[in-house]
């Protein structure tokens, strides 16, 4: 059975007249038809392939259809019309192969937080496992940043101080605290460790987790104890906000955060000779041993 598609939408308008469907469902089947008929993906709909259907979406969602971008809620808004124009032409025995996905729609994410309270890194700390814990632990009371976590390696560790070569390549100091040692040894006895602190099994090269794959792994723990939104780089910011509420000044907090310039550390609030490690054991150790 061959038919123009306007022939086609015409029988299956007059049927859902036929059925008494309200003036505004009409209305919009008739623009929404006749607008895909004008677009002339096919001039017959037996011979509409998924492609037809891929094709036509882009179109809708890149605004080249109508001039306007749409959503994906009215994108399937206008494809279930499209498809119940198919199941009336497979129930007249037109024949249709072709097959529509509705666009799925997109899950809502809970907002990312800036920062986390001690209280609420505390209780992620206590119930995590050896590897997050550790993470999270340097993240929250050093500071580092990501790249940071990723790469460390055995030989920057020296006591309590970390070496790192942070951003923009600059060599830098941070601390630990007598806890997060404490971590770092168990760690490090507990895993062998003789490079990177965080191995992949998925390699044999010895290279470490992807940003990624920890991020991964810290979020799980945050999740675990009911703390949603979880980002790394608030970690960080926590770090700031922590030493801030305990009194370090703006050029002390500069000097842990390691930033060029204290316009940048204002951001992140909502001290790095031998004496800076007595002002740090002063901000961090007196509410963590």
């Amino acid at each position: 059975m061959n038919k123009p598609i306007y022939e086609q939408i015409e029988e299956y308008l007059n049927y859902c007249r036929a059925r008494q469907f309200t003036e505004q469902t009409m209305d919009t089947k008739i623009r929404v038809l006749n607008k895909f008929a004008e677009l002339e993906i096919v001039d017959d709909m037996q011979k509409l392939t998924n492609r037809d259907i891929n094709n036509w979406m882009a179109m809708q969602s890149s605004g080249a259809a109508t001039g306007n971008v749409v959503s994906g809620r009215t994108i399937n808004s206008r494809l279930n019309h499209i498809v119940a124009f198919l199941k009336y032409l497979r129930d007249m025995d037109y024949d249709i192969s072709v097959k529509i996905r509705l666009i799925e729609p997109a899950k809502e994410k809970p907002p990312r937080r800036n920062w986390f309270t001690r209280d609420q890194v505390e209780k992620v700390i206590e119930s995590a496992e050896p590897m997050s814990r550790l993470l999270i632990s340097l993240a929250f009371d050093s500071g580092l940043r990501a790249t940071e976590l990723r790469n460390l390696r055995l030989k920057n560790i020296s006591g309590r101080e970390i070496h790192i070569i942070g951003k923009g390549n600059k060599a830098g100091v941070v601390f630990m605290t007598p806890r997060t040692k404490k971590c770092m040894d168990e760690w490090i006895s507990f895993k062998g460790i003789t490079d990177y602190l965080w191995i992949s099994p998925a390699y044999e090269d010895g290279r470490p987790y992807s940003i990624d794959e920890l991020r991964y792994k810290m979020r799980r723990e945050f999740e675990k104890v009911g703390i949603d939104g979880f980002y790394l780089h608030a970690l960080r910011h926590s770090f700031a906000t922590d030493i801030q509420k305990r009194g370090a000044s703006i050029s002390q907090a500069q000097r842990l955060l390691r930033h060029s310039n204290s316009a940048t550390t204002e951001v992140y609030l909502h001290a790095l000779d031998s004496g800076m490690i007595n002002v740090y054991d002063r901000l961090k150790i007196g509410a963590v041993a």
